[in-house]
């Protein structure tokens, strides 16, 4: 099975620099893992991949990333009773 090299991660592994590296890498790693599983978007991937794949355009600022992120979640105009 390929992998996929298209998959962005803005916290590359460290350049195995001691422990506090190794620490830091897992930490932002446990933090990324948990935006997602609580589906919080993730917005320093999002400016990775513009950076990477679309260096000419425009990146949102984190304001409309989210804004966009809970329009595209939630549906805009739709409204829910709780």
């Amino acid at each position: 099975m390929p992998i996929d090299t298209d998959i962005v991660t803005p916290f590359p592994a460290p350049a195995l620099r001691g422990w506090r590296a190794h620490l830091r890498h897992a930490w932002r790693k446990a933090v990324q893992v948990a935006r997602l599983c609580i589906g919080v978007p993730d917005y320093d991937v999002y400016v990775a991949h513009r950076r990477l794949n679309h260096p000419h355009e425009p990146v949102m600022t984190y304001p409309e990333f989210f804004n966009e992120r809970q329009a595209a979640r939630y549906g805009k105009g739709r409204s829910r009773c709780c």
